[in-house]
């Protein structure tokens, strides 16, 4: 036999709350003691620079910001012409091996110039 919750019967729970406000305090403090290990961080990040600091703190961000952009587009380059020499060296593979299967004409791709090419 199945019996529905509200059936059966809950045992109730009171309580009572007295706020007796001679009483001592159980509220926690709003900020508590900072550990030490974390207050020196605290303390750098109020610290004020001069005009002069900021200055040279924005001027040396701006120094790594074009070496990271030289990097990357150094990187780019490199891949573009890695890319170019490897493309070269596949058509001149594949312009070989139609000769070898008897084409009259062999295909035509775009190549890099020859003095470009690694040696």
């Amino acid at each position: 036999m199945a019996v529905a919750m509200g059936d059966v019967p809950q045992p109730s729970v009171t309580f009572d709350i007295a706020l007796d406000a001679s009483g001592p305090s159980l509220v926690m403090p709003f900020s508590p003691a900072v550990p030490d290990k974390f207050a020196e961080r605290l303390n750098r990040r109020k610290k004020t620079y001069t005009t002069e600091q900021l200055e040279e703190k924005l001027k040396g961000a701006e120094r790594r910001r074009k070496e990271q952009e030289t990097a990357r587009l150094d990187r780019i380059h490199e891949r573009q012409q890695h890319c170019r020499t490897m493309a070269s060296k596949m058509a001149l593979l594949m312009d070989q091996d139609a000769k070898r299967h008897g084409a009259r004409e062999p295909k035509t791709f775009p190549r890099c110039p020859a003095d470009k090419l690694p040696q």
